[in-house]
């Protein structure tokens, strides 16, 4: 299903807020720009190679504009949205933000209409829920500075 509000503006704004973000679906927006594998994100995450399709399956809904119809998809996507409502995003992305968690609400009732708040992913350190996003290397996806030689 389309979203019928995504602008080139506020397609802008996604892939920037994306692009500085530290959580799942900035990390994979960023690969997918690399050309990374699904295979090498699940490495690098300790996950499996689903979850990472899934996730950048995700990002690529954000992308076009569209909202996946099945209940689980619906609630993977609904981080996405949850991620950028914690990066701060302009009042019109948030129009756009809030009206596409409530479309997924719709379709699935344990989306969560707000913020992404604190996440943890195995082997990481828990994050404030206002603790902004830091600088990641697009090879590694590191906290910059990093050893790896990108």
């Amino acid at each position: 299903m389309r979203t019928a509000q995504l602008t080139p503006a506020l397609l802008a704004e996604i892939k920037s807020l994306l692009g500085r973000s530290d959580i799942r679906h900035g990390m994979a927006f960023r690969g997918m720009e690399l050309g990374i594998t699904a295979e090498q994100l699940a490495t690098q995450w300790d996950r499996s190679v689903s979850h990472a399709r899934s996730i950048m399956r995700s990002v690529q809904y954000v992308l076009d504009g569209e909202l996946p119809t099945a209940s689980a998809m619906a609630y993977t996507n609904s981080f996405a949205y949850r991620e950028l409502w914690e990066l701060g995003a302009s009042p019109e992305l948030m129009k756009y933000i809030k009206s596409c968690l409530h479309q997924l609400a719709e379709r699935n009732p344990e989306v969560k209409i707000e913020p992404m708040g604190a996440v943890t992913f195995p082997g990481e350190s828990p994050r404030s829920k206002h603790e902004k996003s830091v600088a990641v290397c697009p090879q590694c996806f590191l906290t910059l500075p990093c050893d790896c030689s990108g």
